[in-house]
């Protein structure tokens, strides 16, 4: 079984690479070194809750979504990526990033849009 460790740092590597960055893209905006992410995600160090932090703020995600796991033959991994996964996360990240107005004006889009799309 793989340990906590590896898990986080596996789910740090996949939601890296939904963001489409490269290791040294995401060291260089969270001012860690490349080696150090590497170690992360390989789960060769322990990562501080801080460090924690900084990653899911530049990958625009909350901490918690280091520990979304399921189980799988006995064994904890992390949830694989699908099609949805990878479009929400981006939308997250685009709206994380988006005025209050602008939000409000998507969010009535939206709303018609789902009702036009019942009738």
């Amino acid at each position: 079984m793989a340990s906590l460790q590896q898990q986080i740092g596996s789910r740090i590597k996949e939601l890296r690479q939904l963001k489409g960055y490269t290791q040294a893209e995401l060291a260089e905006l969270t001012d860690l070194s490349t080696n150090y992410v590497g170690y992360i995600e390989r789960g060769e160090r322990t990562v501080s809750l801080q460090t924690l932090e900084q990653l899911a703020h530049t990958l625009g995600v909350e901490v918690g979504t280091f520990f979304l796991f399921h189980e799988r033959g006995g064994e904890r991994t992390s949830k694989p990526p699908n099609h949805k996964t990878q479009i929400l996360t981006k939308l997250s990240t685009f709206l994380q990033q988006t005025e209050t107005e602008d939000l409000r004006l998507l969010f009535k889009l939206a709303k018609r849009l789902a009702r036009t799309a019942s009738v």
